[in-house]
């Protein structure tokens, strides 16, 4: 120890021999010091020092080529600005380094501790923006900013790479939280905010309402719908392949069927006890709807 620290008295005094030298070169030994790292910083902060030297990145970076922000750096969006920040955004890096030398990264990668910050999205764009959607959606964006901020989200399932789903936190951020994928997807449709997305975390009843008037303007009704009899036949045709229910009724609540199926028919009234067994013998089948003939058993003691 004595011997490092000699070691070290040595040089100071052969470079700062008298405070001249250290007036002198203390400053250009800093400037030097700072263009090195400023040196370091671009290099290893250009898409392609990520794409290319990263192999776990490559499909990330080619991603990000093909979408409408490739005219944005990878540090514009996951590191905030200045010169520090970024610094130290480097050595938090270096736990990734590890990861990729030994080759524990956990894919799909997922941007936990990196998401873009409101911030980094609001250099560019406004939250009051007003924009067109296609098809028939409608979208109030500035009533969705002003409950994030008020009510931060946290945790939700997100869907990444399109299929798979995984806990991201979105505590910093209220801009990604619908606009997860708007950048790495390995397709454009993917890169729109997802209904299941919506749905899952959100529109379900609960935390927000799940009537679909409220992001779609009013869909035709089918045909099949408005037939008189269409609430006695669309059990029967719901099984038919050519009918594609799911259409429109795949994104309501896993309930939707048993919002009506669960309530009591409108003939079920206080007197229905008495004539019950003279409407089931007219229409056996519509008892069946709700009842197993098992059901008669529980009062009659023997099977219809």
């Amino acid at each position: 120890m004595d011997r490092i620290k000699q070691w070290f008295q040595y040089w100071i005094k052969r470079i700062f021999p008298n405070w001249k030298h250290v007036v002198i070169k203390v400053p250009i030994i800093l400037l030097v010091i700072y263009l090195v790292l400023l040196g370091v910083l671009y290099i290893t902060s250009v898409p392609p020092f990520c794409g290319y030297m990263c192999h776990e990145m490559k499909v990330y970076y080619d991603e990000w080529k093909a979408s409408n922000h490739a005219n944005v750096t990878c540090v514009d969006c996951h590191v905030e600005p200045g010169f520090v920040k970024q610094l130290l955004h480097k050595v938090v890096a270096l736990g990734e380094l590890y990861h990729h030398i030994t080759n524990t990264y956990e894919y799909p990668i997922v941007p936990r501790e990196l998401a873009p910050a409101d911030e980094a999205c609001e250099r560019c764009h406004s939250s009051k923006r007003e924009f067109s959607l296609s098809g028939d959606l409608k979208m109030p964006h500035e009533k969705h900013v002003e409950i994030f901020q008020k009510e931060p989200v946290g945790a939700m399932k997100g869907l990444v790479h399109g299929a798979e789903h995984a806990e991201i936190n979105f505590e910093k951020s209220t801009c990604i939280v619908c606009h997860f994928n708007v950048v790495h997807a390995p397709s454009t449709a993917d890169r729109r905010p997802q209904m299941e997305f919506c749905i899952d975390n959100c529109h379900n009843g609960k935390r927000a309402p799940d009537n679909c008037d409220l992001c779609h303007t009013k869909k035709n009704i089918p045909a099949s719908h408005n037939q008189p009899d269409w609430l006695k036949i669309h059990g029967s045709l719901s099984n038919d392949p050519r009918q594609n229910c799911k259409a429109c009724h795949q994104w309501r609540p896993t309930n939707f069927c048993a919002d009506c199926h669960k309530q009591r028919p409108k003939s079920h009234t206080a007197t229905w006890r008495t004539f019950h067994g003279e409407r089931a013998k007219a229409d056996r089948k519509g008892c069946n709807a709700c009842h197993q003939d098992t059901f008669c058993l529980k009062c009659h003691g023997i099977l219809p």
